[in-house]
């Protein structure tokens, strides 16, 4: 069996990942979150075995979740659920620990077998995105580091950066 904690901002993508996982005998849904802070506090009491993690949140986000999760729980695989479909993003993930990286657009058909195979400690990557990330080559995009990057992503939302932070 194994353990699993869902993490995702909205409501409605955790309950109908819920959902999809209900039936499955080999799955039991231990937690679910809508932030990583939130399921990091439930980890430190809790086992779990895998936990899938939205990659765009509000707070800490994805990737310094999976960060923060994999250093002190580094035998929990964390598989990430994104639609970006961007293999730096991909990158980023994975250097920061996470063993898995699909598209949300690819959940139907592939969320089970992704699941069953980080609970293996086996990488696992959408099809789509793998061939990106074969095609990548180094960008700019790559050499900039966490915070840069959300710091670009809050900026092609058109949001406004404040002096002390984001």
């Amino acid at each position: 069996m194994i353990d699993l904690v869902l993490v995702d901002d909205h409501d409605i993508v955790r309950a109908g990942i819920k959902r999809l996982l209900e039936n499955q005998k080999k799955i039991n849904v231990v937690g679910d979150f809508g932030s990583g802070e939130a399921a990091y506090r439930f980890l430190r009491n809790n086992n779990a075995d895998v936990v899938v993690m939205d990659l765009s949140m509000p707070g800490k986000g994805g990737i310094e979740s999976t960060r923060q999760i994999k250093k002190q729980f580094p035998n929990i695989n964390i598989l990430v659920l994104s639609m970006h479909d961007n293999p730096t993003m991909a990158k980023k993930v994975i250097d920061a620990g996470a063993t898995g990286y699909i598209l949300k657009n690819d959940i139907a058909e592939d969320l089970m077998r992704a699941i069953l195979t980080v609970a293996q400690s086996k990488p696992i990557f959408s099809n789509s995105l793998k061939k990106s990330m074969l095609n990548e080559t180094e960008s700019t995009l790559n050499k900039l580091n966490d915070k840069e990057l959300e710091i670009l992503k809050s900026l092609a939302r058109g949001e406004e950066l404040k002096k002390n932070g984001l």
